[in-house]
């Protein structure tokens, strides 16, 4: 069995840095595929991702995007099409918590 089924594929989670997005971006780079996410706020968590992703041996990047922005998401896209080639798997995990209970 293909422990990395997933070898060759661009992976791109929207909030990839937290929660669900975090996990997902770990699960594919698990799998093989190259992982681009973004994250909005916060720089530190995104860097941690990138870090954990990296000993799977896959490429990694965070791009800080606002993707409820229209040209943010054009920007996000050219830059990752750039940095990785054509995305093959897309996530959208983005979305917005009220953490405060």
């Amino acid at each position: 069995m293909n422990s990395t089924p997933l070898q060759g594929r661009i992976g791109l989670v929207t909030g990839g840095s937290r929660g669900i997005g975090r996990a997902i971006a770990s699960a594919l780079a698990e799998a093989g595929a190259d992982i681009a996410f973004t994250y909005n706020n916060g720089k530190a968590p995104a860097d941690d991702v990138c870090a954990e992703v990296g000993k799977t041996g896959v490429r990694c990047k965070a791009y800080k995007a606002n993707i409820a922005e229209p040209e943010q998401v054009n920007i996000l896209a050219e830059s990752v099409r750039k940095d990785f080639g054509n995305v093959s798997i897309i996530v959208n995990c983005a979305g917005i918590t009220n953490d405060k209970s």
